[in-house]
């Protein structure tokens, strides 16, 4: 029995040995073994592009891309050779680079380096696109994306449908965000949480006259493509337009402003049709939106001049211009002249608004007239309400009085002024060879709204350089001919009684352009406004300014500040830097 329970003991002792051993052995095992393989990158940002004076002998300064989304915009000064530049760009550490498809390699630099003083233009993490932070309050609407901004003045405010007429805010609210961030906090190329120090590639000389692919490939294979989208022309006036694309991701944009009736900056940025990458010149096409309403003010004008009606002619009713084709109106429709309705003061409301409201998709002109018709009516001259549908029954009328249709009669006025590229709009299929693509944000649109149904009140196309023509034939300037009387011309620009802001199609008395007068519009997929300076005998005149988008963002700022306000912001920006 003492055996057993020694050789029971021995046996125990031993297995704890063995144990003991093997947990050691583990142990060791364990310590020694190496440690896993590094992690591949998934990182293929391109952080930032540069074109360095170092580089560049013809620069005098070092220039940095502007951002929106995959996009870089930069404008160099007039006369630098665009087939000739040695860029600098930024991306993240052990990427591979090419540039037209052509592999670049470092440039002598530690790839896995992050260049910390050596760019002065490398960003540690803030947004790429922002370069003026805090200086540009733009910002977006949100308001019915189908219809035409009216040329909301976010200044002023009728207490009517936002839709179609003033927003009520003040653009000179500014934004505390940074306001040249486009995407803040959502960036889709940033796909890893870890932190890599950038690293820069310097590039041999490339031909920047086109557009310029760079394929950033990641260490694990991942690859993203950017473009580089540089031109000629004045780094003040583009960057605060590259600005408000990075901001509204808007893919293209057309600006222009004149001097004593000359042009004296013209630019296109960005893309015109972002599919083929067609690039957006001063002489592509957009849709006006409401800027329309003063093509069709010009055409009354014009037939008011001819002796073939007045301002004060009634529109409706016995002895109306319109009798025939709408009888059995009521005496309020019957007593609005056509001044009532250059001056949104005819006493229709717009809610909702016939012209673009949806439940109206598939009426004709006249379905939509018929209906107004039928609808409550204050006593015309009495209240300003901003009215869409006002200025397409004005386009019935020149219709009726000029014997033509509307697109025919104006082009007909504009061949006055030497204008031959303005028309009335088409959907996606009629697309001019040189016009736009619009791009709706938001899941809108762009081509739900009928051009021709709109014509008059927001379906007319032109491009910036055909509009200062116009505006050189009508400002009132003595270098160009003007093709209204100046009688007629001060008719046109004398705001009503009733609201002191509007005149005959035209928007006075803006604080950022005092001497003016001015317009905007908007559609899905379209923000425009141009602003026409004073007289000659004014102070601060003789300027016009013209900007064309090919979209339109919804977008509001945390202060309340809208893509409206925003577009006024700009456009105040633009006109006195132009001064």
């Amino acid at each position: 029995m003492q055996f057993t329970i020694r050789a029971i003991h021995q046996k125990c002792a031993a297995l704890k040995l063995l144990l003991f051993i093997t947990f050691l052995a583990l142990a060791i095992v364990s310590c020694s073994r190496e440690e896993p393989e590094d992690i591949l990158s998934d990182k293929a940002d391109l952080i930032s592009f540069v074109l360095s004076k170092a580089e560049n002998p013809s620069l005098s300064t070092d220039l940095q891309g502007i951002r929106n989304r995959n996009v870089f915009y930069m404008t160099v000064p007039e006369g630098v050779d665009l087939t000739n530049l040695k860029p600098s760009l930024l991306v993240s550490p052990g990427a591979t680079v090419r540039i037209n498809n052509v592999p670049v390699t470092s440039s002598g630099s530690n790839p896995t380096a992050s260049d910390s003083g050596s760019d002065p233009l490398a960003s540690s993490g803030s947004n790429p696109t922002a370069s003026d932070s805090g200086s540009n309050p733009l910002a977006s609407s949100g308001s019915n994306p189908t219809a035409s901004d009216s040329g909301s003045d976010p200044l002023a405010s009728s207490g009517s449908n936002p839709t179609a007429s003033d927003s009520g805010s003040d653009p000179l609210a500014s934004s505390g965000s940074n306001p040249t961030a486009s995407d803040s906090g959502s960036d889709p190329l940033a796909s890893s949480s870890h932190y890599y120090p950038p690293a820069t590639r310097s590039m041999p000389a490339v031909d920047f006259s086109g557009v310029v692919t760079v394929e950033v490939t990641a260490e694990n294979g991942k690859a993203l493509q950017y473009k580089l989208l540089v031109k000629n022309g004045r780094q003040e006036f583009d960057n605060l337009i590259y600005q408000c694309m990075a901001k509204y991701d808007i893919p293209g944009i057309s600006f222009a402003f004149s001097k004593n009736e000359e042009i004296a900056y013209c630019s296109g940025l960005g893309f015109a049709i972002t599919e083929t990458e067609e690039r957006t010149t001063p002489g592509h096409l957009f849709r006006l939106a409401s800027i329309s309403k003063q093509f069709t003010t010009l055409c009354i004008l014009k037939l008011y001049e001819a002796g073939k009606l007045t301002l004060d002619d009634r529109v409706f009713g016995t002895g109306g211009i319109l009798e025939q084709e709408y009888g059995n109106v009521t005496p309020r429709a019957a007593a609005v002249t056509i001044r009532h309705l250059l001056q949104h003061t005819s006493g229709w409301g717009s809610d909702p608004d016939p012209m673009f409201s949806s439940a109206f998709t598939g009426q004709t002109l006249d379905q939509r007239i018929r209906y107004m018709l039928g609808t409550t009516q204050a006593e015309p001259g009495t209240v300003f309400t901003y009215s869409n549908m006002g200025f397409g029954i004005l386009g019935e009328v020149i219709k009726k009085v000029s014997g033509q249709p509307y697109e025919e009669y104006l082009k007909a006025v504009l061949s006055e002024a030497g204008i031959t590229d303005i028309h009335v709009g088409k959907d996606r299929a009629g697309r001019r060879p040189n016009e736009v693509v619009y791009y709706s944000q938001n899941g809108y649109n762009g081509y739900a709204n009928p051009m021709d149904v709109i014509a008059a009140a927001g379906g007319v196309i032109a491009s910036t350089e055909q509009m200062l023509q116009l505006l050189f034939h009508i400002d009132g300037r003595p270098i160009v001919p003007d093709i209204i009387q100046p009688a007629t011309r001060i008719q046109m620009l004398t705001p009503s009684a009733i609201y002191p802001r509007y005149a005959l199609g035209w928007r006075r008395g803006h604080k950022f352009f005092p001497d003016a007068a001015y317009h905007s519009g908007n559609l899905a997929g379209t923000a425009t406004m141009w602003v026409m300076g004073s007289s000659e005998t004014a102070a601060g005149s003789g300027v016009n300014c013209v900007v064309l988008c090919n979209s339109r963002s919804y977008m509001t700022d945390p202060d309340g500040t809208t893509f409206d306000d925003g577009l006024y912001i700009l456009m105040g920006e633009l006109y006195n830097l132009a001064l």
